[in-house]
């Protein structure tokens, strides 16, 4: 669905970093594939202190990619990337949302707490400043907590807005750079409010969580109207 989107709204020069088993599952959709196993990140697999068993290793992985992305963009001289995780939608072309970056020579993400950073969209202008991340990476906690630490000590990494205003000092802080996007980012409390969360994190399946606000965010989305807007067919 993330990649369907992206082309719907016309965009190209998509890349997916995957293991080779994986290959197959994208026949007959342009994108670049690169294989991880290609990627040197033994320092992480060797340092790494996430959980390696729950859902197959999910916290590893969420945390890995970090340094596969950074791997790839230094191996190949990649620069300004967006990433997205697989369940996030981009509702434009990333030329356009490029375009609005403030400072394209700093790495901007989502803080939606004092206590982590969310990974799901990323726009990271070299390796090297990706690096500041990984190379200062605290083995023991995981990507959320590492992405907020990072920007807490690099001013090389900004922040996407999550809200419009805030009404304190800290919500003013991730909410400062809405003028320059003229929109804002969802880390998790937005979708989960609008449709529910994730049912393998329930005990009862048939639950409805639509409604659901995140205990975490410093933005509570519930006394906001929501409603979709048709803009050019898309």
């Amino acid at each position: 669905s993330n990649i369907e989107q992206l082309l719907d709204y016309g965009n190209v020069n998509i890349t997916v970093i995957t293991d080779r088993d994986f290959f197959h599952k994208f026949d007959n959709i342009p994108v670049k594939l690169v294989d991880a196993s290609t990627l040197d990140v033994n320092e992480f697999n060797e340092k790494s202190q996430m959980d390696k068993e729950y859902r197959k290793g999910f916290w590893e992985s969420c945390s890995k990619r970090l340094f596969l992305i950074q791997k790839y963009m230094e191996n190949n001289n990649i620069k300004n990337v967006i990433h997205l995780e697989n369940d996030v939608l981009l509702y434009c072309e990333a030329d356009e949302l490029y375009g609005k970056i403030p400072d394209k020579s700093k790495m901007y993400v989502v803080v939606d707490s004092e206590v982590r950073g969310i990974p799901g969209i990323m726009y990271i202008p070299d390796h090297q400043v990706l690096g500041l991340m990984t190379y200062n990476y605290d083995w023991g906690k995981n990507d959320m907590e590492n992405l907020y630490l990072a920007w807490r000590k690099f001013e090389e990494i900004k922040l996407f807005p999550i809200y419009h205003m805030g009404n304190n000092d800290f919500q003013e802080k991730i909410s400062e750079s809405f003028c320059e996007f003229g929109c804002v980012f969802d880390g998790a409390a937005m979708g989960q409010y609008l449709g529910g969360i994730d049912i393998r994190n329930l005990d009862d399946l048939n639950k409805n969580t639509i409604g659901f606000v995140n205990e975490t965010c410093v933005i509570d989305y519930s006394g906001n109207e929501f409603y979709w807007v048709n803009i050019s067919n898309m």
